[in-house]
């Protein structure tokens, strides 16, 4: 039986996944900058689902807070890598190939966590490898569009790549410590 707080984590997770997927829309009210197609909303929502059960998933065989926490931080990491990569492009537009080397970090979670059966301690060294992968990402990015003519991109892909490398390691802390936690059980 799920506790109480445990439910309304939960329930609140859907509820803001609901809001998400409408703020497309309510932008397209106000603005001619969001121009969303039926095809959009069906790729963002096929997105948000399958995060959503990912999460359930993770929700339902976690042990500890820390590891729900971990499973959370990755699962919003990768949902904002994918959304970002998809929606205007790490690399200069959405247009760029170079784009598609961030396709290869979300495999390192992926595969990742299906070898290691996504238990805590093996997937702490997932999400540091995937740290490692998003870096390499980056870096790679930067060398091969060096003397791309895009306004701010260079500072945009060195911010995002830190962003996602905090965010994979909080993840790898928190599996840690949910370790941690079922080796003192």
């Amino acid at each position: 039986m799920i506790p109480i707080e445990r439910d309304r984590l939960r329930r609140t997770v859907w509820i803001a996944a609901c809001a998400l997927s409408l703020a497309p829309l309510v932008a397209m009210q106000f603005t001619h900058e969001v121009l969303w197609t039926a095809n959009d909303f069906l790729v963002f929502g096929t997105m948000l689902l399958v995060a959503l059960a990912s999460y359930e998933l993770a929700e339902r065989n976690a042990r500890s807070a820390a590891y729900r926490w971990a499973a959370g931080i990755a699962i919003v990491a990768a949902f904002f890598l994918v959304w970002a990569d998809l929606a205007v492009g790490l690399v200069g537009s959405e247009d760029n190939p170079a784009n598609l080397i961030y396709v290869g970090v979300l495999g390192v979670p992926v595969l990742g966590g299906l070898a290691a059966r996504f238990r805590a301690r093996p997937m702490a060294y997932v999400l540091l490898t995937t740290a490692i992968a998003q870096l390499s990402a980056g870096i790679v990015a930067l060398l091969g569009n060096l003397g791309a003519e895009a306004s701010g991109w260079p500072r945009d892909v060195i911010a995002l790549t830190g962003i996602f490398i905090g965010l994979w390691l909080a993840a790898a802390f928190f599996f840690r410590r949910a370790a941690r936690e079922e080796m003192a059980a």
